[in-house]
């Protein structure tokens, strides 16, 4: 097995002079054949020069904004032939076993992604195993469970997750591409994107795991913010645009579907700000439309079955 560590950089000097040797450190001490790609969104600070200066052996890719994270990322995978790619943000620092534990879960011909426990500075769980609720309002809703938790006190059992974050997590890298990546409706953050690729994952059969042995934890450096790249000032906006993307792609269960446009016509028609977020997501419709039809011919389990695995209805 082969593996890249993807480190996503935009303006992030002072993150890297803390973070990327410890990242280089944990890259070797996989035991494997792991390689360390950084990848350059259009930085202004000097953080190439200084790569190139103190750690001539790291590969890097400089890409000239406007590029979204969904092109960053699929650059960066179709740039390496590695078995599995691992995407983190040049604000998070690796310890030395950070990665090892990733690796194991990938001889699992059925594992999609695989996610490290998101630590804070005093060591505290900020992230780690979350569910895919469907709720009353019906949207999807995010649970992280044990936030807060020491991790000294984690239990640390690998266990099934909803999601893997784009800027944090492990992916069998044919896996990512055979999706396509991140879909480029969910704008150049990608906000919710991350879920939406990983539940069609889940409806094809695949899974994403939570491995809590494995941890990074992010510092105070700026490294890269995919809040950063939001291309409207209203960030609230964007994201109830992911959200009514991610129902709209992925939904095909028709009782749940009609349940959700049923009580988006009385959001729409009370709030202006739904209202919007319904243009915005319609803009794409056509095409998310294509792709929910063809997700469903080759599906291997339905919204009931993936939901039953990673989380629950509440209706």
């Amino acid at each position: 097995m082969t593996a890249t560590l993807v480190i996503l950089n935009r303006n992030g000097l002072k993150a890297l002079k803390k973070n990327l040797r410890p990242a280089i450190e944990a890259a070797l001490h996989t035991g494997l054949e792991c390689h360390v790609l950084l990848v350059d969104c259009g930085s202004t600070d000097g953080s190439v020069a200084f790569l190139k200066k103190v750690f001539p052996g790291v590969r890097v890719l400089v890409l000239e904004p406007p590029i979204g994270l969904q092109g960053m990322l699929e650059v960066a995978a179709r740039a390496t032939h590695t078995d599995v790619v691992v995407f983190v943000g040049a604000n998070f620092y690796l310890g030395p076993e950070s990665l090892k534990p990733f690796f194991p879960h990938f001889t699992n011909d059925a594992v999609f992604a695989v996610v490290p426990a998101r630590l804070r500075a005093n060591a505290r769980l900020e992230e780690g195993q979350s569910l895919c609720i469907f709720n009353r309002d019906g949207f999807f809703e995010q649970m992280v469970l044990a936030p807060g938790e020491p991790y000294a006190s984690h239990v640390m059992t690998p266990r099934p997750t909803w999601y893997a974050p784009l800027t944090g997590a492990a992916f069998h890298r044919e896996r990512f591409l055979a999706l396509g990546g991140v879909h480029p409706a969910f704008g150049p953050a990608a906000l919710w994107g991350d879920h939406d690729l990983s539940y069609r994952a889940w409806k094809l059969g695949w899974s994403v795991v939570y491995e809590p042995r494995s941890w990074i934890g992010r510092t105070p450096y700026r490294g890269f913010n995919r809040l950063t790249l939001i291309e409207h000032p209203d960030r609230e906006l964007i994201d109830l645009r992911g959200r009514l993307l991610l129902v709209w792609s992925n939904l095909t269960d028709p009782d749940l579907r009609g349940y959700h446009f049923l009580r988006l016509t009385g959001h729409a028609k009370s709030l202006l700000r739904f209202r919007k977020a319904c243009e915005l997501a319609a803009a794409t419709w056509g095409q998310m439309e294509q792709r929910r039809i063809q997700d469903f011919s080759v599906a291997r389990c339905s919204d009931r079955e993936v939901l039953t695995k990673i989380g629950s209805i509440l209706l």
